[in-house]
């Protein structure tokens, strides 16, 4: 039960089975998306930045199967060839690049560790999702039905940093300050997640919206749901994915901490599907999918 549970927590990363995504970079400063996978053949999703810039993670699978066939693959963050390093998804790298984390659906729900070149691959905790390396290098955070956890690499031992039963899938850690931002599915709420004070103890400094009602004026939507993020460099401001449904989403920029409302990601066209946010280490660029109903994407190519 545990197992299915959390598989179907995983599987809502997937828009609808009718859409389909591929890998697109922003730049923030004037540019238009630049689309960066082009194999027709997988759907790609949560790109996410090596610490140097360099290369993007990000997992796919083939178009005609679910994700839970996915796979981590690699690409460089200029394009070019895509190298696929072992099962998994929703990765997160090593602060030194030198390995990576995922989460497999097969035979399990895992988190594995791998080089970043897929060797060496082994499975570190169970029954956990989404996995985020923290700034120490020796621990990670996870996902897991209990809330958010952190894993210590030397023992072994997990921590429960916050009670955030059913969370989103892709939340998001700031190693500059050092904190969480986390998507709650229950009211589809943003928690921030961070220490108190100087003490090991760690705990939810602020919700928002905190209502059904005052979401849909916040959001300026009729109902909001609220997908991946993304923290900034800075780790104040944050890319979001948000939308009315799970098939139409739109990216957003907010501050996490004001109660401003979000504003529109400039740049990226306004009839675009567009979720799994990652914001690039020197700030300047986002990587996103772009979404597209599947029988479009053939017909679609040489738009950007």
């Amino acid at each position: 039960m545990l197992r299915n549970a959390l598989l179907t927590v995983a599987l809502l990363m997937i828009a609808a089975p009718a859409l389909a995504g591929q890998v697109y970079v922003l730049e923030l400063e004037g540019g238009e998306p630049r689309q960066l996978t082009t194999d027709e053949g997988l759907d790609c999703g949560s790109p996410v930045w090596s610490r140097d810039g360099k290369r993007i993670a990000f997992d796919a699978w083939p178009a005609d199967q679910q994700l839970t066939e996915s796979a981590v693959h690699v690409i460089s963050a200029e394009g070019g060839p895509v190298t696929r390093l072992g099962p998994g998804a929703v990765a997160s790298w090593s602060p030194d690049d030198s390995l990576l984390l995922c989460h497999s659906f097969v035979p399990d729900q895992w988190i594995v560790v791998m080089a970043a070149d897929g060797s060496g691959a082994e499975v570190l905790l169970e029954n956990a999702f989404s996995p985020r390396w923290l700034s120490d290098g020796d621990s990670f955070a996870a996902m897991m039905m209990s809330g958010l956890v952190r894993f210590d690499l030397a023992t072994g031992e997990t921590t429960l940093l916050a009670k955030i039963p059913w969370s989103q899938p892709g939340f998001s850690y700031s190693a500059t300050t050092d904190r969480f931002l986390v998507v709650e599915r229950r009211n589809w709420t943003l928690s921030v997640v961070e220490r108190q004070g100087d003490s090991d103890r760690w705990g939810v400094r602020r919700r928002w919206p905190k209502t059904p009602v005052a979401a849909a004026g916040w959001l300026g939507r009729q109902a909001g749901r609220i997908g991946q993020t993304s923290w900034a460099p800075d780790g104040k401001r944050a890319v979001v994915a948000i939308g009315e449904v799970d098939s139409d989403c739109s990216l957003f920029l907010i501050d996490a901490d004001t109660q401003e409302a979000p504003k529109p990601v400039p740049g990226v066209p306004e009839d675009w599907i567009s979720c799994n946010p990652n914001w690039s280490p020197d700030g300047k660029r986002i990587a996103f999918v772009r979404l597209m109903p599947k029988r479009q994407r053939l017909n679609d190519r040489s738009k950007p």
